[in-house]
């Protein structure tokens, strides 16, 4: 695995009690990506049309989509898909209760 397991959390009266419960279950994590490539998108636009609308005579906007940026965000979107399926990938492969028993 590329980066150690930072934190572990179970329910309080669920069946995990020690690391060892967690052999044969499937564990899941979530990685950032996608989320922050919208917001990013959402962010500029909204920056552009306040820009526009402080500068006059500068014809800015963040409203108009030109064609070639929706093949920008679909290559973000793909680039972030694979850092997220990559790790998930390597982790679902990993004995967890094995990693956390050598700590």
């Amino acid at each position: 695995m590329a980066t150690p397991l930072n934190c572990l959390l179970v329910l309080e009266d669920g069946p995990v009690k020690t690391p060892a419960d967690l052999a044969g279950r499937k564990v899941g994590f979530s990685v950032g990506g996608v989320e922050e490539a919208v917001l990013g998108a959402v962010l500029a636009r909204v920056v552009a049309e306040v820009l526009g609308a402080r500068l006059p005579g500068h014809p800015l906007t963040g409203l108009a989509w030109v064609p070639g940026e929706l093949w920008v965000f679909v290559l973000a979107l793909a680039v972030a898909t694979l850092a997220v399926v990559m790790p998930a990938w390597r982790a679902y492969r990993v004995d967890v209760a094995g990693v956390l028993s050598r700590a």
